[in-house]
């Protein structure tokens, strides 16, 4: 099992850039056929990770429990006019059946969480929820006694979310068509515009159902989240998800992955650099190194990926600690190469003052830390110290899970990977 002191380093730099295309708004999910593994891609943060999963080309959310959702970290809904169209494909797991009991699965958008930053609203963000109940009642933010009913859903079913402004407001149309069947739909007139300003999710939520949109929630470090249990019944697969129209702006920037981020110290000329990659529950990865020299890039060292921290951690011996030398870390997967990159800084031993910054106890109050990582870059440190406590078990609600070990794992691993990517 993985525990918080194996990672409480002391000296830790995260230091690391992406150049990154420009992009469409308009989005399409394009998960491999032959995909088996955790990691839904590096468009999406998973809530949480260990309770979904890809196979054979469809997102699955295999455990059920409260606000288990995936939210798309590279499109956001901007606040200006303009329209909206959201649609999926969904059906219940193979050998699901019976009644689902209380809960929904469908979107949620305009997710947004306290501090006005992705990656806030990706852990934390609440938004108009958008679907199907659970006795097949289609609803637009609130279950509505006399609203259109699908049949079953033990039948794959398309959802499309339509928003266009009408009046002072929005309206939005939400249309349900079973495979060969005829379309339900259900319209909302007068939404604000503010209710679909920010991200999008998809959900797949087993318990009671809450009328939406619900203001933002801060947790005073104690706690969990509403409504997150396991248990239920709703256990749906995902494809095709598709997402468009003028309000969508792209945030190819915001990937997060399958390099995740790097950490390193530097000391007495020996470089230690450990590469946190996401969880492709797959053999024989294998990441290399490289700096540049002269214009050129050239490969130092390369390292495994270990199949339970999913790492890959390099030593290098006599490194030249007298200038600041660019990295990156390249790893080969699905026909693309991926890269992180950064620059390893010059050993300040020549320096009549060194600057530091401390950290510990980081707690998730905060979470994802902005205003820490921008005051402390202004000082523009020459050393990073995380003295322990850089998680919390208990962060980002869902509470802990202990066993089995691959479960565990994972939970624990989620947790990390905030650490990261709020330091990163």
């Amino acid at each position: 099992m993985l525990r918080p002191s194996s990672f409480a380093l002391v000296a830790l730099v995260l230091v690391a850039g992406l150049v990154l295309p420009a992009e469409a708004a308009e989005f399409r999910s394009a998960w491999p056929a032959e995909a088996n593994r955790v990691w839904a891609g590096r468009d999406y943060w998973a809530n949480p990770l260990q309770d979904w999963r890809l196979r054979n080309g469809l997102l699955e959310c295999h455990v059920a429990g409260g606000e288990r959702n995936v939210f798309l970290l590279t499109r956001e809904i901007a606040d200006r006019d303009g329209d909206l169209d959201v649609s999926v494909t969904l059906g219940r797991l193979a050998g699901d059946g019976g009644a689902l009991g209380e809960g929904f699965v469908g979107f949620r958008v305009g997710a947004r969480g306290a501090f006005d930053d992705y990656r806030d609203s990706a852990v934390r963000g609440t938004g108009l929820d958008v679907g199907v109940a659970g006795d097949g009642r289609l609803f637009i933010g609130t279950l509505e006694e006399g609203a259109p009913r699908v049949s079953s859903l033990d039948r794959r079913l398309a959802l499309r979310l339509q928003a266009e402004p009408a009046g002072s407001g929005y309206r939005l149309t939400l249309t349900a068509t079973h495979e060969g069947g005829a379309a339900l739909t259900l319209t909302r007139e007068d939404v604000p515009s503010g209710w679909l300003t920010g991200g999008l999710a998809r959900v797949c939520h087993s318990g009671k159902m809450r009328p939406t949109p619900a203001p933002p929630e801060m947790r005073a470090g104690v706690g969990e989240r509403w409504g997150t249990a396991r248990g239920g019944a709703f256990r749906f697969w995902f494809h095709d998800w598709r997402v468009a129209g003028s309000r969508v702006d792209a945030h190819p920037e915001r990937a997060f992955g399958p390099i995740l981020y790097a950490l390193h110290t530097l000391s007495r000329g020996v470089l230690k650099l450990t590469a946190q990659l996401a969880p492709f529950d797959e053999p024989s990865l294998v990441v290399t190194l490289e700096t540049r020299d002269s214009g050129e890039w050239r490969p130092v060292a390369t390292a495994p990926v270990d199949p339970l921290a999913r790492t890959a951690t390099f030593r290098v011996e006599g490194w030249a600690d007298s200038r600041d030398v660019p990295y990156r870390v390249r790893l080969g997967h699905e026909g693309q190469t991926h890269e992180w990159t950064g620059t390893i800084r010059k050993d300040p031993k020549a320096k009549a003052e060194i600057v530091m910054a401390a950290f510990t106890g980081n707690n998730d109050l905060g979470f994802p830390h902005a205003d820490v990582v921008r005051n402390v870059r202004h000082f523009e440190p020459d050393l990073l110290i995380f003295t322990g406590d850089n998680i919390y078990e208990r962060v980002a609600d869902y509470g802990i899970e202990r066993s089995p070990m691959a479960a565990a794992t994972l939970d624990y691993l989620r947790k990390w990977y905030l650490f990261g990517w709020e330091y990163r």
